[in-house]
C-alpha cells in the first residue's frame, strides 16, 4: 500500500476521470499532472483562524464536536455530512454517485496520507457526480477525509487564503505547486493546495483523531 504526502496524494487522486465532475482546465504537470483541485467552496463549521492546539485527545466520538460540512451539488438540495462521524452508509444514500464498479463510484481507496505527523489509512472512497468532491472513509466507515474541487473555479490566490486562515503553514513549496496545512480543531486538519500562479487548486478535510 503507497503512502503519500497530501500533495502526492491529491496529484494521484484528481487523474480519476471527469465524468463526475465539471470539466477542469488541465493543472500544470509535475511527474503525474498537478492537483485540479481540493477545499470547499462548500459551507464548513466556522474555522477558527488560529488553530486550535491539540493538547488532547477526545477519550471518545462522542466527546468529539461534530464538523459539518455542507455540499453544494448541482440539481439536488445541499448536502450536509459531518467529518469524522458520517459512515458511508449515510454518505452514499445523500451524495450522487456512479455505481461501485464504475469510474468515481465506491472501491477501495488503498492509501496511506501524511497529515501532519500523522497518517490517515481510508479504505474506500467514491467521487460525488456532477460536482469536484471526493470522499475517503476509514476502516469503520466514517468519513474521515472530504476533497473539494470546486473550489478551483474562485481561483482564490494564496494572499487570499492565507488571510481567512492566517495559521496557516507552508508543508512544500516548489515552482510547479505548493501546499499548506493548519489545524482548525483538536481533531480536523485543513490542506490547501496552489498551481504554479500561486491560485488555489483545492482544499481538503481531514479528520485526525479515532473514528471509535
Amino acid at each position: 500500500m503507497p503512502k503519500l504526502s497530501p500533495v502526492a496524494w491529491i496529484l494521484a487522486l484528481l487523474l480519476l476521470p471527469a465524468c463526475q465532475a465539471p470539466t477542469v482546465p488541465p493543472p500544470p504537470t509535475l511527474a503525474p499532472p498537478a492537483p485540479a483541485s481540493v477545499i470547499p467552496s462548500v459551507t464548513s463549521a466556522p474555522p477558527s483562524p488560529s488553530p486550535v492546539p491539540s493538547t488532547s485527545t477526545p477519550a471518545t466520538i462522542a466527546d468529539i464536536e461534530p464538523f459539518p460540512i455542507t455540499l453544494h451539488l448541482r440539481g439536488v438540495p445541499e448536502v450536509t455530512l459531518n467529518l469524522g462521524r458520517s459512515t458511508f452508509d449515510d454518505a452514499v444514500a445523500l451524495v450522487p454517485t456512479t455505481p461501485a464498479g464504475t469510474e468515481g463510484g465506491p472501491r477501495p481507496a488503498n492509501l496511506q496520507i501524511e497529515i501532519g505527523d500523522q497518517t490517515l489509512a481510508p479504505v474506500e472512497v467514491f467521487n460525488a457526480a456532477d460536482a469536484s468532491y471526493i470522499l475517503y472513509f476509514d476502516d469503520q466507515g466514517i468519513l474521515v477525509l472530504l476533497v473539494d474541487g470546486e473550489v478551483f473555479f474562485e481561483r482564490r490566490s494564496m494572499e487570499e487564503v492565507t488571510q481567512a486562515y492566517p495559521s496557516l503553514q507552508t508543508t512544500h513549496d516548489e515552482p510547479n505547486w505548493s501546499e499548506m496545512q493548519t489545524r482548525l480543531t483538536d481533531c480536523v486538519m485543513l490542506i490547501a493546495v496552489f498551481g504554479p500562479s500561486r491560485k488555489l487548486d483545492s482544499l481538503g478535510y481531514a479528520f485526525t483523531c479515532p473514528s471509535s
